[in-house]
């Protein structure tokens, strides 16, 4: 998926604007308490806008706009302003252990140097992974898959979210697919979570692995799409994942899709007006930088939030 914002400049309380020009309800938080441990402490989530009704918002690498990526405290950032689910990105280190990571290499976020594929789980916990973004996350750690899970899918009923949208880079060893699978199943979470990618041949892996699955075929151009779009026809139960904009550049074949019940999601939605134009096609799974900014920005009376349209059932459904 698309790189996440730019981190905000420095700032010390008070009310700030996020990189969207979107009031920050939250801001405040993050200059008078280190949130290191990975989760902001329950009096910090102040609920944001109620969900508006059939459309599930995703925090994209949690909530990204206001804290690190793709860390625990992000991920809980995500729900407490208002996302249903949250997508975050999974890579293997050396010891085989899943973790929660973008990039093939360290540098970007945290204060370590070279790939991550080489640290063990151990090496990965002795770096800083939230300074880079603003020195009050000084001491954040990079999380495991089984830690996030438990985070999302297993917090209390208020900040849990409805679904996991994990995608896996670079994991392409059965074994590592095998041992991703054992902790869906220990953590419960086979029916909320869904595992997407831009490799479309892991997929397939995964497909053989476990036909119960549901499976998201990302896409960042026309020939992606394509086989994409193919491969959801074989499995109805699988979502398309594109680029907003190859949605946006082709509304009539977008609401055609959408009328032949393929399951659509899309990254990443940041601007309310691009949100409200996908919205009018019938897209209703996107994927966000900043939740809590777009809800207000599509909000124009809140309600309560029901199951979007076409989405994926459970496996005991199927």
């Amino acid at each position: 998926m698309t790189p996440a914002p730019s981190p905000p400049t420095a700032y010390s309380g008070g009310t700030r604007h996020g990189p969207f020009g979107i009031l920050d309800p939250l801001a405040p938080l993050q200059a008078a308490v280190p949130m290191t441990s990975g989760l902001p402490p329950q009096s910090q989530r102040a609920p944001g806008p109620a969900a508006i009704r059939g459309i599930e918002l995703i925090g994209h690498r949690g909530d990204p706009s206001r804290f690190p990526e793709n860390t625990l405290v992000s991920l809980a950032g995500a729900l407490g302003v208002g996302a249903r689910s949250v997508e975050f990105d999974v890579r293997v280190a050396a010891c085989g252990t899943p973790v929660l990571f973008h990039d093939a290499s360290l540098e970007r976020t945290t204060d370590g140097s070279g790939a991550l594929v080489e640290h063990s789980l151990a090496q990965l916990r002795e770096l800083d992974a939230g300074r880079w973004f603003h020195p009050s996350f000084s001491g954040t750690r990079v999380p495991t898959l089984e830690e996030a899970l438990r985070v999302t899918l297993h917090a209390p009923a208020a900040g849990r979210a409805r679904r996991v949208y994990m995608e896996l880079k670079s994991v392409r060893e059965s074994s590592d697919l095998s041992h991703i699978l054992d902790i869906l199943r220990r953590m419960e979470a086979m029916d909320r979570v869904v595992a997407i990618s831009m490799d479309f041949s892991l997929l397939a892996k995964l497909r053989d692995l476990s036909p119960a699955l549901v499976l998201g075929y990302v896409a960042d151009d026309e020939a992606s799409l394509d086989a994409g779009l193919h491969a959801v026809r074989r499995d109805r139960n699988a979502l398309l994942d594109p680029d907003q904009n190859l949605l946006r550049r082709h509304p009539v074949r977008t609401s055609g899709w959408i009328e032949q019940g393929i399951r659509l999601a899309t990254w990443t939605v940041n601007e309310p007006s691009h949100a409200r134009e996908l919205l009018a096609l019938g897209v209703r799974r996107l994927a966000t930088d900043d939740p809590g900014g777009l809800l207000v920005g599509i909000s124009p009376g809140a309600v309560s939030a029901g199951e979007p349209s076409g989405a994926p059932p459970s496996p005991s459904a199927r």
